[in-house]
């Protein structure tokens, strides 16, 4: 949430002296033994998007500063303070003598409406000063419509994967708990061809037609299923079996089971605990391109790009980036936005057909990455850290998140590079989970009903015009 940049003076404005402090929109007294705060030059309008948004300051005087907090709303019942840096050894006792300076972000989305923001820093000595300023705050809705998706004779749906033209890729779960994969095409659904005794999901499909699933609970070693490939033509094609041969897997071991992603160039592909498998899904020809343990692949984009997150054993680092194929131009976010900085977990959650990334290189700051541009925190486009589950398309054009604590949908552009918020047509929808988005902006998510308290897959299509 910090930004830390020794040396380099903010852009002046200078914090008001006293005031009286009965009075919520003036500015504090400035406290002598405290750092002297200064304040920067602030995002241009008065009306804000609902979103994270940066600010400078800069310090000066004697001493160190051992806490920075921002206070939304203060001296109000909404008031909330978030310290960015107290606590942490990294950011403690930073010397103020000379000038230092910080870019501060906001830590967490606010109401439609104006709003008052203090940032207070508190000096070794325990005394603090504190700059204010004040916006108002609105972010566009976009106006959607949400289509349930149906079960089967009363079995419980659930969605996963969609193309550019709305198909979507799950399935639904009877009393007996055997699983169905089902695509659903305009909104009806079809049953999948499957002979295995569990059942099986679908969990992506492409623009062409072709679908991938796998059946839940197969054994990792890949010896009793695999993934598999549902042709547009309707021949059936395993992920599999591929023969991992190498001194750090047991012997005999084939792979995969777990399906991951679907291109539409028609690449599949699947994983278990000691590789990855890609399927070209015309020939039927599989290809092995990692064989060891502890690798969580998450996407292909159709330059046979392949992304994922892998655990370093031994490495305080944690998990580091995994990629496949043609070289990725993955541009890093800072470390400072990261309540953490000290841990530099790295991850890789999606890729688009343009080489885009979403990426987080301190285990707590995902960014998107676009080729030959800088990165672009996933929270400066969407919302602050209260995301629970962003997804990107494949086209790496649109971004779609999710704030669980409120259910609140967002949804980002990349041609207009701005957001908005979901509001549905049936208010009745609290969403609880986000799966996926397209090159439309249509979304597969899954939601309860206020009401009937009925959990249902949906599929939310966005109308030709947004509100304010």
């Amino acid at each position: 949430m910090i930004r830390h940049h020794a040396g380099r003076p903010a852009l002046a404005f200078a914090v008001a002296a006293a005031a009286a402090c009965s009075d919520p929109n003036a500015p504090p007294a400035v406290d002598p033994k405290a750092p002297v705060v200064t304040l920067g030059a602030l995002p241009a309008g008065d009306t804000l998007p609902q979103r994270a948004f940066e600010v400078s300051i800069s310090l000066s005087g004697q001493g160190s500063a051992n806490n920075i907090e921002v206070i939304t709303d203060p001296g109000t019942p909404a008031e909330r303070v978030t310290s960015l840096v107290g606590g942490y050894a990294y950011f403690s006792g930073i010397p103020v003598s000379g000038g230092t300076s910080f870019t501060v972000w906001l830590p967490h989305p606010l109401p439609d409406g104006p709003h008052t923001i203090d940032i207070r820093v508190t000096g070794d000595s325990g005394h603090a000063n504190t700059v204010r300023f004040s916006r108002v705050f609105s972010t566009p809705a976009a106006a959607y419509t949400a289509t349930v998706l149906p079960g089967i004779g009363g079995d419980t749906a659930y969605a996963y994967g969609l193309n550019a033209k709305g198909d979507v890729a799950g399935y639904v779960a009877g009393a007996a708990g055997k699983l169905r994969p089902v695509v659903w095409r305009n909104a009806q659904p079809t049953v999948l061809p499957d002979t295995s005794a569990k059942g099986a999901r679908a969990v992506r499909i492409n623009d062409v037609g072709d679908v991938l699933g796998d059946v839940p609970g197969a054994r990792y070693d890949g010896t009793t299923s695999f993934a598999q490939v549902w042709r547009a033509d309707g021949r059936g094609v395993a992920v599999g079996p591929v023969a991992v041969d190498t001194p750090y897997v047991p012997k005999g071991t084939r792979c995969c089971n777990v399906a991951v992603d679907l291109s539409d160039a028609r690449v599949a592909m699947a994983y278990g605990p000691y590789g990855v498998v890609l399927l070209d899904v015309a020939s039927g020809a599989t290809q092995l391109v990692y064989a060891s343990t502890n690798l969580y692949p998450v996407g292909i984009n159709d330059r046979g790009q392949a992304v994922g997150t892998q655990i370093l054993l031994g490495s305080s680092d944690g998990t580091g980036w995994w990629t496949s194929g043609p070289a990725l131009d993955i541009r890093e976010a800072s470390y400072a936005r990261c309540s953490h900085p000290h841990y530099s977990a790295r991850a890789l959650y999606a890729v688009g057909n343009g080489g885009e990334v979403v990426a987080s290189n301190t285990g707590c700051v995902a960014a998107l990455s676009i080729p030959g541009e800088a990165p672009l925190t996933v929270d400066q486009a969407l919302a602050p850290g209260t995301l629970t589950t962003v997804r990107m398309n494949r086209q790496g054009t649109i971004l779609a998140g999710l704030d669980a604590t409120d259910s609140t949908l967002y949804v980002w552009r990349r041609s207009e590079r701005r957001t908005v918020r979901v509001r549905l047509n049936d208010g009745a929808w609290k969403i609880d989970a986000l799966e996926g988005v397209n090159a439309t902006g249509a979304i597969v998510a899954h939601g309860v009903d206020a009401a009937s308290r009925r959990s249902a897959a949906l599929l939310l299509t966005p109308a030709t015009s947004e509100t304010r």
